[in-house]
């Protein structure tokens, strides 16, 4: 980890890509690029500004304690392109998670995360 990083939780590459829609805008944001308890990175090809705040659904690649969709608040700490021009790379700060939300983020991670 780069001394000037300031994450405290470990973060982790998601074998599963999973796709991450606006609730707010009933539209694909993006993919999942890699994920942590405090936030995740998705691939999208859009900009996206920071600071903005969105009610994210992230569909699972299977049902985790009985449910096959995580709804929960981000906010946008940064935005830039990725390797490929086509995309951007967007990091999400997850907000207000329920204990069960936690819980279900806890497994996606465990079982999809490297």
């Amino acid at each position: 980890m780069d001394s000037n990083d300031k994450r405290i939780h470990e973060r982790k590459h998601a074998i599963y890509f999973s796709e991450v829609h606006n609730t707010d805008e009933n539209s694909l944001m993006g993919h999942v690029v890699d994920i942590s308890m405090k936030g995740i990175m998705i691939l999208t090809k859009e900009k996206i500004d920071e600071g903005g705040l969105f009610r994210l659904e992230i569909v699972l690649p299977e049902e985790l304690e009985g449910r096959d969709r995580l709804n929960i608040r981000a906010k946008s700490m940064w935005c830039k392109r990725d390797a490929n021009p086509d995309y951007y790379v967007v990091g999400l700060e997850l907000e207000d998670m329920s204990m069960m939300d936690e819980e279900i983020l806890m497994d996606y991670i465990r079982q999809y995360g490297y």
